[in-house]
């Protein structure tokens, strides 16, 4: 058995590293520092629609820092990734940090919420009905971040970075829920947790904070 067990390991190795069998894969750089004259991106959320689109949301930086002027941008693929749009400018606010995109989509309307920070302070969410085409005004949503002070004194708030889910079974299904994570930058802690909403994201409620990480 120990025998027949490792031919079998041997003939999948011999397979993958065959030549040809990852030909249906091409790598492609959706986003190439210089363009737009963004020094960076990073912090990339991909999205795929009901319509089988693919949404890539990501920071734009102009500078090499984590604050200063970053903005919320995005390119899309009806192709299954072999083609896409141009750059999209989702959120420019100046020298202000846009940052920290996430994403949950409802997997029975279609409709994709985006969230955001600015400067690492204040929680935003925009949504698509249209499937990434047009996006809503930003919506406030910083309160729910205010549900954690009483416990962790935090001085920056991010939504994600990555994406949410909705449950889809049990007690709580139809719920949204969506990691973040909050520090206190004066004590050099750290923590992650989650938010939920019961109502398809129109209002938000903290979930559990894990202890501090650093």
């Amino acid at each position: 058995m120990y025998r027949s067990s490792l031919f079998l390991l041997f003939i999948l190795l011999v397979f993958l590293c065959s030549p040809g069998v990852h030909g249906d894969f091409e790598q492609v750089d959706v986003f190439k520092a210089g363009e737009l004259g963004y020094k960076e991106f990073r912090l990339p959320v991909l999205v795929v629609t009901n319509k089988g689109t693919l949404l890539a949301i990501c920071e734009g930086g102009r500078t090499g820092s984590d604050f200063g002027d970053r903005d919320l941008v995005m390119r899309r693929s009806e192709d299954g990734g072999r083609s896409w749009s141009e750059i999209k400018i989702l959120r420019d606010e100046g020298r202000i940090t846009c940052a920290n995109p996430a994403a949950i989509v409802n997997r029975k309307t279609g409709r994709i919420l985006l969230f955001s920070t600015l400067n690492a302070k204040r929680a935003f969410v925009s949504y698509s009905d249209t499937d990434g085409l047009i996006w809503s005004t930003f919506r406030e949503i910083t309160p729910v971040f205010e549900e954690f002070r009483s416990e962790f004194d935090w001085t920056r708030c991010c939504t994600g970075p990555g994406l949410g889910i909705e449950l889809n079974k049990g007690k709580y299904k139809g719920r949204y829920v969506l990691p973040v994570w909050i520090c206190n930058d004066d004590k050099g802690k750290y923590r992650s947790g989650v938010i939920y909403s019961d109502d398809k994201g129109l209002s938000w409620h903290r979930g559990g904070a894990e202890r501090p990480l650093i």
